[in-house]
């Protein structure tokens, strides 16, 4: 079962695939899925109705959609990990930036291949974006208080309890979103006065797991 529209899901799903098992799945990571017949549906929504009422069916959706579907574990290292929200956050902490982009930029290059136990790397990531300067003071006052809120414990709560997004961990693995939320904190106290964006313009914030699914 996939998606029969064009679906970040579904381009971070063949990204994974294309990385861990290349001779297998020989596409790259896009949007559509590559792949023609087979039962699609649209949207998560779809796919996970159309899972839940085909018996035998399996596919792939955001797991906080995916009810009371059961999910697959993929091997990692010896293992096998199901999705949870640690798995995903012990990815993006073990994953390094993307290189060449500028200091204020931190995105994620996620290690679909990691061997780190407990990881579960089928993931898509959220970012938040911010320009690098403001001419007017208080919308640049106004665009920090957004960006910390979203990394405080309050705002990853929320998002946590909206939308299934897994907290980040620390460096050594405690509960918090650790050196990348430090950096946030850097730019912003380095910049918060003078008009200037008080972020980075882009900034990861939360991460998703992106379980196959079956019935």
């Amino acid at each position: 079962m996939h998606r029969s529209d064009d679906s970040g899901t579904t381009k971070n799903f063949t990204d994974y695939l294309n990385k861990v098992a290349p001779e297998a799945w020989k596409y790259e990571a896009e949007d559509a899925f590559p792949v023609s017949g087979g039962l699609s549906a649209e949207g998560t929504s779809g796919v996970v109705k159309q899972i839940t009422d085909t018996e035998g069916a399996i596919g792939y959706a955001d797991a906080s959609q995916t009810g009371d579907l059961k999910h697959v574990s993929v091997k990692v290292g010896e293992d096998y990990v199901a999705p949870s929200p640690e798995g995903a956050a012990k990815t993006v902490e073990v994953s390094p930036t993307v290189t060449g982009r500028d200091a204020t930029d931190i995105a994620v290059d996620v290690d679909r291949k990691t061997t780190e136990a407990g990881a579960y790397p089928v993931i898509l990531l959220s970012y938040l974006i911010a320009c690098e300067k403001y001419d007017d003071a208080t919308e640049a006052a106004n665009v920090k208080g957004y960006f910390e809120y979203i990394v405080s414990d309050e705002g990853r709560a929320a998002a946590a309890d909206n939308a299934g997004s897994a907290k980040a961990l620390g460096r050594h693995g405690q509960e918090g979103p650790g050196h990348r939320r430090e950096d946030l904190r850097e730019v912003t106290s380095r910049r918060g006065g003078d008009g200037r964006c008080p972020s980075p313009p882009l900034h990861p914030s939360y991460s998703r797991t992106i379980p196959s699914t079956l019935r």
